[in-house]
Order: C-alpha cells, then sequence, then structure tokens
C-alpha cells in the first residue's frame, strides 16, 4: 500500500538525479570554459586533486585559463593607454577583444560603453558648435568646453640672433631649446612585475621564476613581489609534480611555505611528496 502511493515520486527523483549538476571538478572546469567564464574554470581546476585521473590535464588547462586571463588583463591595460593618447577608435577595438575572449573580465564592458560614449562626444562636438544668444558677449576665459581637450605639445624654443654690433668679435653660441625637468615616477617593482607576465603571456615559465627571483632578492620586503612569487612557485612545482619531478617540486614547495606560512594546500602537497619522495628511495 505505502509502495503504491508514493510510487508517483521515482519519476521525479529520476528526472532530479538527471539535472543534477555534475560533482567532477574536471567535469565542471571544461564546461566553465567552453562558456568562457575563465574564473569560475580556474576554481573548478584547483579543486583536481592530485589522486585525479586527469589531473596533468587539469594543471596544463588551468596554464592555458590563466595565459588567456593574463592575455585580457594586458588587453584592458593596452586599451586604457591608447585611451590616454585620445586615440579612442584603436582603444575600442582593444577592448573589444578583451570582452570577447573574456566576458566576464572585471569592469570590460564599462570601459568599453564609456569608449563608446566618448567617440560619440567627440563625433558630435567635431561638428555642432554652441549657440549663442542674441546679443549675447560670450568670453572665452569663462566658456566650459564640451570636451577635455589634450594641452598641446610645448613649441621649442628658436634661437634669435643677436644685434650684429653685439656679437662682433665673439663666437655665437647656439641658443638650446628649454626642455621642461620631468621627474621620474616609474615605480621599478611594478616594471619589473610586468616584464614578469610579459615572460608568461610568451609561456617562459622559467625565465619569469628567474627574473621574479631576481625582483625577489632586490625587493625582498614587497608583498607584491612575495605573493607573485609564492604563486608562481607553487604553480611550477604542480608542474614538476605531475610531472614526477619531486625534488624541484619540493624545493619549490619549501620556498612557498618560507614565504607563505598559511598556504596549507603548499605544505599538504609538500607532506604528499616528501612521503612519496621516502618511499621511492626505500
Amino acid at each position: 500500500m505505502t509502495v503504491r502511493r508514493f510510487r508517483w515520486l521515482l519519476p521525479l527523483l529520476v528526472a532530479a538525479g538527471c539535472t543534477t549538476r555534475p560533482q567532477d571538478p574536471f567535469v565542471v572546469a571544461e564546461r566553465a570554459v567552453a562558456r568562457r567564464e575563465l574564473a569560475a574554470a580556474l576554481q573548478a581546476l584547483d579543486g583536481v586533486p592530485v589522486e585525479h585521473a586527469h589531473y596533468p590535464e587539469a594543471r596544463a588547462l588551468a596554464l592555458e585559463v590563466e595565459r588567456q586571463m593574463r592575455r585580457g588583463h594586458e588587453l584592458v591595460l593596452e586599451g586604457l593607454m591608447l585611451r590616454a593618447e585620445w586615440r579612442d577608435d584603436e582603444a575600442l577595438v582593444v577592448l573589444r577583444r578583451a570582452a570577447s575572449s573574456w566576458p566576464e573580465l572585471p569592469g570590460i564592458a564599462v570601459l568599453v560603453r564609456a569608449t563608446e560614449q566618448r567617440l560619440q562626444v567627440l563625433g558630435a562636438s567635431a561638428v555642432t558648435s554652441p549657440k549663442v544668444a542674441t546679443g549675447a558677449d560670450p568670453t572665452p576665459a569663462t566658456a566650459t568646453p564640451l570636451v577635455e581637450v589634450p594641452p598641446k605639445p610645448p613649441v621649442p624654443a628658436v634661437a634669435v640672433e643677436p644685434p650684429a654690433d653685439a656679437t662682433r668679435g665673439a663666437t655665437p653660441k647656439p641658443v638650446e631649446p628649454v626642455r621642461p625637468a620631468v621627474a621620474s615616477s616609474i615605480d621599478p617593482v611594478s616594471a619589473g612585475l610586468v616584464a614578469v607576465e610579459q615572460r608568461l603571456g610568451a609561456n617562459q615559465l622559467e625565465d619569469a621564476v628567474l627574473q621574479l627571483l631576481e625582483l625577489a632578492r632586490r625587493f625582498p620586503d614587497d608583498a607584491r613581489v612575495r605573493l607573485r612569487l609564492g604563486r608562481l612557485l607553487h604553480q611550477r612545482a604542480l608542474l614538476h609534480y605531475g610531472g614526477g619531478n619531486l625534488a624541484p617540486a619540493i624545493a619549490d614547495w619549501r620556498r612557498v611555505l618560507e614565504l607563505d606560512p598559511a598556504n596549507d594546500a603548499a605544505r599538504e602537497l609538500l607532506r604528499a611528496a616528501e612521503t612519496e619522495a621516502v618511499r621511492s628511495r626505500g
């Protein structure tokens, strides 16, 4: 009697089982990559355990996802530089490329809309002049421009020849233009980190690590360098471990824990690698 009463629940339970989201992190990551949800894909790939059958594929896919994410940020940087030079048409092309490759890139939608809007405003202001009421006497000092125009480059000084009597018997000296002194505001750490990212974008992991180690030697207390070095060494250790190279993986994870003692994931993987190394020697 009870079985007949609840027989109608069986199709619902079967349907619910068929629509349940996959629990395998590698499958979740593959589907996220197909939807171009790179952040979700990377999070799922980082959750693939070492003993998983597709662990090597997961690490290779994670590297590709990270490369695409770095490329997206590089395109945003390039677009912002073009905007700063008022080359909005070129900036829009670059920003749209970034949005196409990574739709969820933080801030990309706003940057695309802002660039499109500025192009429209500049195009309208080029053919439209403000109307002036009859009898009004507009003064340039109080008029507000519709669009802020970048300042014109300074005109170099022109050498003026002095009177003939003043230079009689003397060797004339050339007058050099006055160049404004520009203070250097380049942060060496930021410049070094950008160079590291360029190496990674070119798939030069070892060169990037060496460059970052040199940067850490020069700036040992910089939090940005320590954080990036810890993550990059952790990534390289995973590659070593996935390829069966236990010694370099152990060395990298020990350095990661020196930089970040609270990194529990690195500690667990280091323990597993050390245990496996002891077993292989025995």
